[in-house]
């Protein structure tokens, strides 16, 4: 029998309580900074980053090969049979293609590798759903229809404060960087064709932020009211705002399956410099329901009560 595994990098922002009780397992990128050598999401923070920007601008780099190999390892030693890797967007980063010259080498596990095309919540979001597919007893072939098919129809959209540190960064073109610091607007970027950051909309202050953020995702899911769906959010953790887009998204869309919720790390907070928000929508239509066994059903439950928290909290229902 097949004993699956979820393996992703520390861009999809997947902490450690998110993890609890799924097999997802998570390479951290490396962060460089002050001379010395950080792993995202384990020895340095989002916040941590917002420090350092004020004085350096921290250089980032691939998961070490240490790290690769250790991760697998353990996951080997666990008794996993296959490996479904789900890595942040080979249009920004090389470590898809690392995953894949890897997972070629691999003789005791079969690995496929996904690039997501997406970073942060969008990525995370694609992770988490597969990692409850997996205990819903899934089967590895249809576990791979389904992560295309999520990649396929998660979008997520990101506002910053300026575009400088993804100029500096080589992210972004050095024209787009001085359209958007010129007019001091805050652009609102998104993943295109081939996985590249793109700006989508630009806008003037926080409150318009929320708003168009919120009107995008509306946009994603498009028209009628019965569509399964997925409602995605991430911050820098630190900046004012939060509490207003995560009201606005759940007012907006109340009908949601899951509310994924998390902050930048190291990496991104890196390009992303303070004040980045995030939202986004995972379409869940062309998914085949899971099947009805007691297992499935607790899960079910426990999501319905989550999201009937969260609207209370939001003063709906």
């Amino acid at each position: 029998m097949n004993k699956i595994a979820i393996l992703t990098d520390s861009c999809a922002e997947i902490s450690g309580d998110m993890q609890q009780g799924l097999p997802i397992f998570v390479l951290p990128l490396t962060v460089r900074a002050g001379g010395k050598e950080y792993r995202d999401g384990v020895d340095i923070t989002g916040p941590e980053i917002h420090r350092i920007l004020r004085y350096d601008l921290p250089k980032t780099s691939l998961p070490g090969g240490d790290v690769v190999e250790d991760t697998l390892d353990e996951i080997a030693r666990q008794g996993y049979t296959h490996v479904l890797a789900v890595m942040l967007s080979g249009g920004i980063s090389g470590t898809v293609n690392r995953m894949r010259l890897r997972a070629q080498e691999e003789t005791r596990m079969t690995i496929k590798v996904f690039d997501s095309s997406l970073a942060s919540i969008g990525e995370g979001s694609v992770v988490l759903q597969l990692a409850r597919y997996v205990q819903e007893g899934v089967s590895w072939e249809e576990l791979l229809f389904r992560a295309s098919e999520l990649i396929h129809n998660t979008t997520v959209f990101v506002s910053v404060d300026t575009l400088e540190y993804l100029k500096k960064g080589g992210r972004i073109g050095r024209v787009t960087a001085m359209a958007g610091t010129a007019l001091q607007i805050k652009p609102i970027l998104s993943f295109g064709e081939g996985g590249e950051l793109g700006s989508v909309a630009k806008v003037r202050g926080r409150h318009a932020v929320v708003e168009k953020l919120t009107q995008l995702v509306r946009q994603e899911l498009g028209p009628g009211t019965g569509k399964r769906y997925n409602l995605l959010m991430a911050w820098d953790g630190v900046t004012e705002g939060a509490d207003e887009l995560r009201r606005a998204l759940v007012r907006a869309l109340p009908r949601f399956e899951n509310f994924y919720e998390v902050h930048f790390g190291a990496v991104l907070t890196t390009y992303l410099g303070p004040g980045g928000m995030g939202a986004g929508i995972q379409v869940l239509d062309t998914i085949p329901r899971s099947g009805d066994s007691d297992r499935v059903r607790a899960l079910l439950q426990k999501q319905r009560e989550n999201a009937r928290a969260l609207l209370h909290w939001a003063g709906i229902g």
